[in-house]
């Protein structure tokens, strides 16, 4: 990956991937019922499907402590409110494999 992201064809294609998505998203902005749509598929392909996290509950999202010249010029403190510092360690309970619910291929 990082030797192709400096090659010409691989700069090329990643603009051309860009593209792609900008015309989506003015599709999709210009056609509302496109939307409705997809939304209604969405909803109809997921009714059945319940949605867990693996993280487990009152964990504390991972955070990165800015650099202090960065706290200073921004005139903010460390940690933030609300955020118990140092922040304890994630370990996952969940079983390996568990990447979500296998949804059909649409043809």
């Amino acid at each position: 990956m990082t030797s192709a992201a400096t090659t010409n064809i691989g700069h090329q294609g990643m603009l051309s991937a860009a593209r792609y998505l900008a015309a989506s998203a003015v599709d999709l902005i210009t056609q509302p019922d496109l939307l409705e749509q997809i939304r209604a598929e969405f909803d109809d392909r997921t009714k059945d499907l319940t949605w867990a996290t693996m993280i487990p509950e009152g964990t504390q999202q991972p955070l990165v402590e800015p650099p202090a010249s960065f706290l200073q010029k921004t005139g903010q403190s460390w940690p933030p409110q609300g955020i118990d510092w140092p922040v304890s360690q994630i370990i996952s309970r969940e079983p390996l494999g568990t990447t979500g619910p296998g949804l059909p291929p649409v043809t």
